[in-house]
């Protein structure tokens, strides 16, 4: 997924939903010293490791089971878990999700189910179909799923 960004910082960015454990989270390790570039080195201090972390640049998802046989319908989908975390992370609760290649219509699912609004479009009227198809199917469903989680 590409993540374009407008200036230094996006308006809205929340990591918090997107951390994960981390191994070592809680110990106390020695470390953090080193040496400068003019030779002095800096005496080592504890470190204590931070309980979540970042998932990193690949995030693991599980495919297998996922969506409806409406969903794959379309040839090229993704796990629905996805949106839900760029929508979590780059999208205030009040905000507008747009998605230029709507597919199948699993991101607006998503928004919906999240409480967001949002805009789609795809350039084949019968994956706007599709989408339409799903989202008056199945919005009800997605907003009761994330009520249970």
């Amino acid at each position: 997924m590409l993540v374009f960004l407008k200036g230094e910082r996006p308006a809205y960015f929340n990591k918090e939903p997107l951390k994960i454990p981390s191994k070592h989270g809680g110990k106390t390790m020695t470390g953090g010293g080193t040496r400068l570039t003019n030779g002095i080195r800096i005496p080592t201090r504890p470190i204590t490791i931070n309980l979540m972390k970042c998932r990193g640049t690949i995030w693991k998802y599980m495919t297998a089971g996922d969506g409806t046989r409406l969903k794959h319908q379309h040839p090229a989908t993704f796990p629905d878990k996805l949106p839900y975390d760029f929508i979590q992370c780059f999208c205030p609760p009040d905000g507008i999700v747009l998605d230029i290649f709507m597919g199948s219509g699993t991101t607006a699912l998503a928004a919906i189910g999240m409480g967001r609004k949002f805009l789609g479009f795809d350039i084949s009227k019968e994956y706007v179909d599709l989408a339409k198809k799903r989202i008056s199917e199945e919005s009800n469903f997605y907003q009761k799923k994330l009520k249970s989680d």
